[in-house]
């Protein structure tokens, strides 16, 4: 849709969910080599890459909660939607259909999923344009590759990206 035709992934593990300074090294090496935006999963470590991100003016996406009060280098967060997991638990238990022990997977069409769209810093990308992916997401006209089976990022099918991994 931008007319992107190279998009490179890059992805690494920490192995750790603690800011630290290697974290952010790494975050400022890719950042200084040309990343523009790194969607830093795992609690706290994405503070370290907000930290590399702000003096090179650099962006982020957050993750699970709306992480844009954190720092301005955020530009959206890709949020597990709570409310909605809470309610569906709670409405299933008294509905009498609650079963503990089995594994719920959050998603769009069971609105457990979101963009915080009123805090999202998108130049291009609009309100209009996430309800319609959205839309698309819920009636399973997009699907979403869910292919755990292998051991690493370099075994899934890249027809898209490039994924290059950094040890």
């Amino acid at each position: 849709e931008l007319g992107l035709t190279d998009i490179q992934v890059m992805y690494h593990y920490t192995g750790d969910l603690k800011a630290t300074p290697e974290a952010q090294t790494l975050a400022g090496s890719w950042y200084n080599a040309g990343t523009e935006v790194i969607f830093a999963c795992g609690g706290p470590v994405g503070n370290s890459v907000m930290a590399a991100a702000e003096p090179v003016g650099a962006y982020v996406i957050g993750a699970e909660l709306d992480q844009s009060e954190q720092s301005t280098t955020v530009i959206t967060s890709a949020m597990k939607n709570l409310p909605a997991a809470v309610y569906m638990a709670v409405k299933a238990f008294y509905d009498g259909e609650f079963h503990g022990g089995v594994i719920d997977r959050l998603n769009a069409a069971n609105d457990g999923i979101c963009l915080p769209m009123d805090t999202s810093k998108f130049t291009t990308f609009t309100q209009g344009n996430y309800d319609a992916i959205y839309s698309k997401l819920v009636a399973g006209e997009i699907a979403i590759p869910v292919d755990t089976d292998h051991a690493s990022a370099t075994e899934l099918a890249n027809d898209a990206v490039t994924v290059i991994m950094v040890e």
